[in-house]
Order: C-alpha cells, then sequence, then structure tokens
C-alpha cells in the first residue's frame, strides 16, 4: 500500500524540509497502523495467529508451551486441534484428526476388537506434533480401549549401526555387521543405558 503524504499537499509544501520531515513520519505511523489493522482480523484465526495472541489461547487451554522447541505453526495446529476435538468421537472423528495432524497417507490404523487394543502407525512430522497425537487419542478414546503408537522415519541416506561401549569417560561405537539394509521405515526408539552398553528400544504408548 502506498503511503507517501508529500504529494497530497499542495506543490509549494513539497520543497519545504519540515513537511517532508512530517510526512516521513506519518508515513511510518500509517504504516505501523495497516500492520496492526491486518494483525487483529489475521489475529481472528488459528491459522494465522501471531504469536501474542496464539500465547492468550494457550493460556485458556491451559497449555504450556515451549516456544525453543515448538513452530509458531505447530502452535496453532495445536490450538486448532484443542478448539475442533469435540463429542461425539467415532472412528471416523479419528481417521480426521489424523489427517489433520499427520496428513492423508501418512498413518495406518488398526483396531484388534477381541482384545480391545488399537494399533496406530504415524510418521508424524516431529515429536511435539507425535505428542499432540498422543494426547488426542487419550483424549477422545473410551477409556476401557488400549492403544499403542509406533512412530516412524522414511529416510533415504546411509544408516550406521552399532553398539556404543563405554570406555572410561568415551563412548566408541561398534559396528555390527548386519548385512544389506531394507527400504523399510526405520522405527523412532529411545536410547538407554543398560550395563557398559547403549540399547535402542522401540517407544509405544498405552
Amino acid at each position: 500500500m502506498d503511503y507517501d503524504l508529500l504529494p497530497l499537499l499542495p506543490p509549494w509544501y513539497a520543497e519545504v524540509l519540515d513537511y517532508q520531515q512530517i510526512c516521513q513520519t506519518e508515513e511510518q505511523q500509517f504504516a505501523a497502523l495497516a500492520n496492526e489493522i491486518t494483525a487483529v482480523a489475521q489475529n481472528f484465526f488459528f491459522q494465522t495467529m501471531d504469536e501474542s495472541a496464539v500465547t492468550q489461547w494457550e493460556q485458556i487451554f491451559g497449555i504450556l508451551a515451549n516456544p525453543q522447541a515448538e513452530t509458531l505453526e505447530f502452535r496453532q495446529s495445536r490450538l486448532l486441534n484443542r478448539m475442533s476435538s469435540r463429542p461425539p468421537y467415532t472412528i471416523w472423528f479419528l481417521y480426521q484428526k489424523l489427517d489433520e495432524l499427520i496428513g492423508p497417507g501418512q498413518w495406518k490404523v488398526n483396531m484388534d476388537y477381541p482384545n480391545y487394543t488399537l494399533y496406530i502407525e504415524s510418521t508424524a512430522k516431529n515429536q511435539s506434533y507425535a505428542t499432540e497425537v498422543a494426547y488426542t487419542i487419550n483424549k477422545i478414546k473410551p477409556a476401557h480401549l488400549e492403544y499403542h503408537i509406533i512412530h516412524q522415519v522414511t529416510t533415504t541416506s546411509t544408516i550406521y549401526t552399532g553398539i556404543a561401549a563405554r570406555q572410561g569417560d568415551r563412548y566408541q561405537l561398534r559396528p555390527l555387521n548386519c548385512g544389506p539394509l531394507r527400504r523399510d521405515p526405520v522405527r523412532v526408539g529411545m536410547v538407554m543405558r543398560q550395563a557398559d552398553k547403549i540399547i535402542v528400544k522401540q517407544v509405544t504408548k498405552s
């Protein structure tokens, strides 16, 4: 938007230094006002909220955010997810939430009805999205239903496998001869120290 005010004045004012400075100052004020008006309109929607508006809504929902680890895009998505999570809850509602949080075609759901167990395989973008998926499922699932989440990451990079053994104050990675790796998804797990070895265990939540 054009905020050039000097041409709007009579021509004889254009050569006066005082009016030039006044117009420059007012142009900055008009630009700031326009940005504030735009921000007010954008803050009506979770997808376009700025950080200050997101922070206010997080306080309403009782969310303790971590701006250092969570992006503004994720915080907007989390608010939208919390606002739209309303009963009744059905399996189709779960599919819809997984599409919104993870993405269409990026998850798989298997229901073991005889054992009342729900299995979900997902490729969540990062740990923040994975945590929100777990929160959503725990909120909408029936109380008697057990669930397990398997987070996967697909990569085409070279993967080195081995055992990290501690020697003094150092950890040395010793390679394992596992043969060629297939192009399967790599399951994300947690690293746990056990005796003198570092063991990677698959993470599940129930």
